[in-house]
């Protein structure tokens, strides 16, 4: 077995994958990784579409509900088949209180969301073909 860690840049890291300058990863996690925000998805859209054309499962967490709902809402629109999306079981039970809103507390990691495949890739069409068949 066989641990690597590494750190790369959203867009460079699809064009290494894709001229196979580095090994297609068996994992992605990614920790707070901003998809809710204007100016960053777009940043991060071609290397979500390279890692769900490749099946790469990948893993990210969120601070709070509206951060994941509103990058589940992005996430959506690439047609994310999920592995698991909702509050993290593994999330820091450390809450702490923003010091810009009283009533906002947040946590690392509160929520996660898994997935691997894009609905619309060659894999679910296959899937719905042999359902289709049946």
């Amino acid at each position: 077995m066989q641990f690597l860690a590494d750190n790369h840049d959203c867009l460079s890291s699809s064009r290494f994958v894709h001229r196979q300058k580095v090994e297609q990863p068996d994992l992605v996690v990614g920790l707070h990784p901003g998809l809710h925000a204007e100016g960053v998805y777009e940043f991060w859209e071609p290397t979500l579409e390279m890692l769900l054309d490749k099946g790469v499962k990948t893993a990210f967490t969120f601070y709070n509900e509206e951060e994941f709902a509103q990058s589940l809402d992005r996430l959506d629109g690439l047609f994310c088949r999920y592995i698991f999306k909702g509050r993290n079981p593994f999330a820091s039970r450390h809450v702490k209180q923003t010091p810009h809103e009283a009533d906002l507390m947040w946590a690392s990691n509160q929520y996660m969301i898994v997935f691997k495949v894009s609905q619309k890739s060659p894999v679910s069409v296959q899937i719905s073909l042999a359902l289709f068949c049946r």
